[in-house]
């Protein structure tokens, strides 16, 4: 299988008991959370990525560009 490299937006926003709450628009089941902003994107990397895995075994499309 090849793979193409992908670029999401994702959205930082305050999680009011600290930390960020890590939603990505394009894809909805994707929801994290970080305490860091480190720890916060390498959260969203690793849930994009096995969504993509779980989306591409269910034979469901990845957008292209968001």
């Amino acid at each position: 299988m090849t793979t193409h490299p992908r670029t999401f937006t994702v959205v930082l926003e305050l999680a009011e008991e600290g930390g960020f709450v890590v939603p990505v628009p394009a894809l909805p089941e994707v929801g994290t959370q970080g305490d860091t902003y480190d720890e916060a994107m390498a959260k969203a990397r690793e849930a994009i990525e096995l969504v993509i895995e779980d989306r591409l075994a269910r034979g469901l499309p990845i957008p292209v560009r968001t």
